[in-house]
């Protein structure tokens, strides 16, 4: 019989006030913990502190059908009481009156600790991180829509990743559907674990259309 303990704490607390949704979450997973019980956990030796708040209107409006915005803060720390995933998630939205939408997103990452990737062989320092991307997509229930985004982020121990992509959809009919996509992708400083403690850069390259 297995007499190992086990503990696991979970507490949300929900606030709405509209057009406001506020959240707070407090998790604890011990290292004693089988999280195979417990489904899908990306680890289970943390204590992790979440807010999000959510915010959707469409009052007072003139050149807008809707705006909406979130914003999570997010600190989680390991077994040793290192900060591993901590942040500030950011998102802006707005849809205007012919339905096309425009989105931007902002992350940052503080510097923290990484005690995943190198796959049990240690843990190493992250830089401070911050992404940014911006998109616009023209109303999809027209024959013809038009969608572009780009973005920009740094990657774990310097270097910057460039993405940016374009398409179109047309369908005249529901019988007749025609997708085009183009992507830019350029990362450097990517960051992957080779063998035992040795830890490798890449620097991919990709800028493939696609038709469908």
């Amino acid at each position: 019989m297995n007499s190992t303990s086990r503990h696991s704490v979970a507490l949300v607390l929900l606030l709405i006030v509209n057009p406001v949704v506020d959240s707070l979450q407090l998790d604890f997973l011990d290292d004693t913990l089988d999280i195979s019980d417990l489904g899908f956990i990306r680890r289970n030796d943390a204590t992790n502190i979440q807010y999000h708040a959510r915010y959707n209107t469409s009052q007072g409006l003139q050149r807008l059908r809707t705006r909406s915005a979130s914003y999570f803060v997010s600190h989680e720390v390991n077994g040793d009481g290192r900060s591993v995933r901590s942040g500030l998630f950011a998102n802006q939205g707005w849809t205007f009156h012919d339905s096309s939408q425009l989105r931007a997103d902002f992350d940052f990452s503080p510097a923290q600790w990484d005690d995943r990737n190198s796959s049990g062989n240690g843990s190493f320092k992250t830089e401070q991180r911050i992404a940014a991307n911006v998109s616009y997509g023209t109303n999809t229930k027209e024959p013809l829509s038009v969608s572009i985004a780009a973005g920009i982020s740094e990657e774990a121990l310097g270097g910057l990743t460039y993405r940016g992509t374009a398409g179109f959809t047309y369908k005249p009919n529901d019988r007749f559907s025609l997708d085009f996509d183009a992507e830019y992708f350029r990362r450097d400083g990517w960051l992957l674990h080779q063998e035992g403690r040795n830890m490798t850069t890449f620097a991919p390259r990709n800028g493939d259309p696609e038709w469908r």
